[in-house]
């Protein structure tokens, strides 16, 4: 386990050209000690078309299983990610560009230990929490 790497887990079950923008999502995070565990559950569609150009970045993980339903995949990647933060990431969603640092930064001051939901705060709010 790396101590800083953030590994994302993407499940992926026929999301074709959808999954690009959390792709580019990731690769424009301002955090870049970050790998990403793409699984494919057992997509009939050209989902690994869209995928493979970030393949070129050795950050992107592809695996392709079985369709075995979204847990299954999650469980998948769970078991190859190698950091020791875990954040899951559904193909058709996406991070603002400030997100890693962000969480990483609130865990750092002990004001988060884990996210359950996806939560979305004012500029403020933030500031409020973050001593940087």
């Amino acid at each position: 386990m790396n101590d800083s790497l953030l590994s994302v887990i993407i499940p992926v079950y026929n999301k074709g050209e959808a999954i690009k923008r959390g792709l580019d999502s990731i690769v424009d995070q301002t955090y870049s000690h970050w790998e990403v565990e793409i699984v494919d559950d057992g997509s009939t569609d050209n989902s690994v078309e869209y995928i493979k150009p970030y393949l070129l970045d050795s950050r992107f993980h592809y695996y392709y299983k079985e369709n075995g339903g979204v847990s299954s995949a999650r469980n998948y990647g769970l078991n190859k990610a190698q950091g020791k933060y875990i954040i899951f990431l559904d193909a058709d969603d996406y991070f603002l560009p400030r997100a890693f640092e962000i969480l990483l930064l609130l865990i750092k001051q002990k004001k988060l230990m884990s996210v359950r939901q996806i939560f979305l705060l004012k500029k403020e709010e933030i500031e409020d929490f973050l001593v940087i």
